[in-house]
């Protein structure tokens, strides 16, 4: 996550992708093994959790539930709505609404991600799969935080376009907590809650063979249930291996 956190605050002020990136040695084999997964040839996101599965894991009625599918963005996603909600503060006003209940799917094939980072680093860097999980999907620690405010200030220094004091700010507004290494799910994995206005999302990121599957789910105000949600719905995509 923490070199992700910048690639995105960058791409919002016209990224070059130039940023030189503190990580694990460089390693000479992209790979870490040999192993593949099947889920980098399924390239149909419909295929990775069906709706039935979303409503029998959520008790809910399939009609009430809305199926999202991203090709280009390989990913795939459910929403409803339920008698939750949460207090949106405008100002000095606050208004309850409805929160939005949501299971997020992405699967993101670690060979072309690998390519692309390569390229962005010049060939000077390329990654092992768990290299580039820890890179990517890593919590950002106060160490990280201050190569990151480095680098967006380097950045604002080097591009009279970028808005350095902007970006911080964009970070700054989503922050995260209760990060934690998930011991027995895939090769790697970790979690973390997302937080921001009316959200309390729990990301789950699980490395299996060349892929690495993200799901964020927000279906209960208890961040245990969430995860619970979370662990099902990806032992159920990497089941599609099996």
């Amino acid at each position: 996550m923490k070199y992700l956190i910048i690639c995105l605050a960058f791409s919002l002020f016209s990224c070059s992708g130039n940023s030189q990136e503190q990580s694990n040695p460089a390693s000479d084999d992209k790979k870490s093994s040999n192993k593949t997964s099947c889920l980098a040839d399924i390239t149909d996101p419909a295929q990775w959790y069906s709706l039935s599965s979303v409503a029998a894991l959520v008790n809910m009625a399939e009609e009430s539930i809305e199926q999202k599918v991203y090709e280009k963005m390989n990913s795939l996603q459910y929403n409803w709505r339920t008698d939750r909600s949460h207090i949106m503060k405008l100002g000095k006003a606050e208004m309850e609404v409805p929160t939005n209940n949501v299971i997020a799917i992405v699967v993101k094939n670690l060979d072309e991600a690998i390519e692309r980072a390569t390229r962005m680093h010049r060939g000077r860097k390329t990654f092992t799969y768990e290299e580039y999980f820890n890179s990517y999907h890593s919590q950002v620690t106060k160490e990280d935080q201050k190569i990151i405010d480095e680098q967006i200030d380097k950045k604002g220094e080097e591009d009279e376009n970028f808005d350095s004091k902007t970006a911080k700010k964009l970070l700054a507004m989503a922050p995260t907590e209760n990060y934690s290494d998930i011991s027995d799910l895939g090769d790697r994995a970790n979690k973390y809650v997302q937080l921001a206005p009316g959200l309390r999302e729990t990301r789950l990121a699980v490395l299996f063979g060349n892929v690495v599957i993200l799901i964020s789910v927000d279906v209960s105000d208890e961040d245990s249930d969430d995860l619970d949600a979370a662990k099902t719905v990806a032992k159920a995509v990497m089941g599609l291996c099996d």
